[in-house]
């Protein structure tokens, strides 16, 4: 069933490359998808196949990113474009759109709070924002390029070409510990309940940390 369902976005989701894709954290029924023909498009899984639901438009490039918030109710998308946009399902215009970064933003991610949503960018910075204001409310200046993050309880995890993970704490903005990795950081995921980071490498390994731990140990699949 899974790979029937990979064919299937394959060959008809979108008329370009696919570079994101996401399940609705309140549903495993409801999915979206981010191509670089700049649009968003919501499927519904049913026995092994999917359904188109909807289509979200309004940025200017390639979406890199997708992600619902923890309600449902919304998508967040980081795009080719310089921005994040933020859709309410039910609306296909965009409710917002968060502008500021200088180059793509590679990650787009709620954080602990409904209405602050963290960014990530190819300018080498991270920014954080409140939805309510639709304003940036912090800029953290990182070394490298930032490809990914994730949002934990107090922190922000941030994956770089430069091989490096960075963890920040966000009650201060600074760099609190740095994990080295084998390659350049393409990918970063978070276990649900925050105790595992899985990061994927230009190693073409896989490695999970214990965020409980907090050393350099880590379990590799190669």
């Amino acid at each position: 069933p899974v790979l029937s369902v990979l064919c299937c976005l394959l060959q008809d989701a979108h008329e370009q490359g696919i570079n994101a894709v996401r399940f609705s954290s309140s549903s495993d029924l409801l999915l979206a998808t981010g191509g670089t023909d700049r649009v968003i498009k919501l499927w519904e899984v049913r026995a092994g196949s999917l359904t188109h639901r909807a289509t979200l438009d309004g940025s200017t490039e390639g979406i890199t990113c997708v992600e619902f918030d923890p309600t449902g109710s919304r998508i967040l998308a980081a795009s080719y474009d310089k921005s994040a946009m933020l859709w309410r399902l039910d609306d296909s215009s965009p409710k917002l759109t968060l502008t500021g970064h200088s180059r793509k933003v590679t990650a787009a991610r709620f954080s602990g709070c409904l209405h602050q949503v963290v960014t990530g960018s190819a300018d080498r910075t991270i920014r954080q924002w409140d939805l309510h204001r639709a304003a940036c409310v912090q800029v953290v200046d990182v070394a490298s390029y930032c490809s990914d993050l994730v949002c934990s309880e107090n922190c922000i995890i941030s994956g770089h070409y430069d091989s490096k993970i960075r963890v920040w704490d966000t009650r201060t903005a600074c760099c609190v510990q740095e994990l080295p990795a084998q390659g350049k950081v393409t990918s970063l995921n978070i276990s649900s309940d925050h105790r595992h980071l899985l990061s994927c490498c230009r190693d073409d390994c896989l490695q999970l940390v214990d965020l409980r731990r907090w050393s350099n140990d880590r379990v590799c699949f190669r």
